[in-house]
């Protein structure tokens, strides 16, 4: 991690290239554009030595009782080396941050396929359980 520095800004082009780097199909850049500019928080992870964007994440939400972390990835030549967990606990410490003393928030996250045990060191919980059902989401392809 010491030749990683994390910012908070992301442009389009380095986020559809973290998209492509993770196996996801290309998004569309307009899109993609208004997607950053309403996101409530991203952090991004640079080589320092390259300039290069490595490690991407962000939040959506109400601000205030409900965040989700999204699009969280890091360039497979960089894995295992700490940005994830670096970046996770960044977006995590900025979304507690919102509330005040004696609030909740709720932080939700989809995590890929495998990845749940990643998340779970954060605190995350696995669907279903005790307590809530399966996570469900709807893709609307125009």
């Amino acid at each position: 991690m010491e030749n990683i520095c994390l910012a908070h800004t992301l442009s389009v082009e380095n986020y559809i290239d973290l998209c492509l780097s993770a196996g996801w199909p290309k998004p569309d850049k307009k899109q993609s554009t208004k997607s950053l500019q309403n996101s409530d928080y991203l952090v991004s992870a640079i080589d320092k030595k390259s300039g290069k964007v490595v490690g991407m994440g962000r939040s959506v939400g109400d601000g205030a009782m409900a965040e989700m972390i999204i699009d969280v990835v890091v360039h497979p030549e960089y894995q295992s080396m700490g940005i994830g967990t670096c970046m996770i606990n960044d977006l995590i410490e900025r979304i507690k941050n919102q509330v005040q003393s004696g609030q909740k928030v709720m932080i939700t996250l989809v995590a890929a396929l495998g990845k749940e045990t990643f998340y779970e060191k954060f605190g995350f919980t696995s669907h279903p359980n005790e307590s809530y059902g399966n996570g469900m989401y709807l893709w609307h392809i125009k």
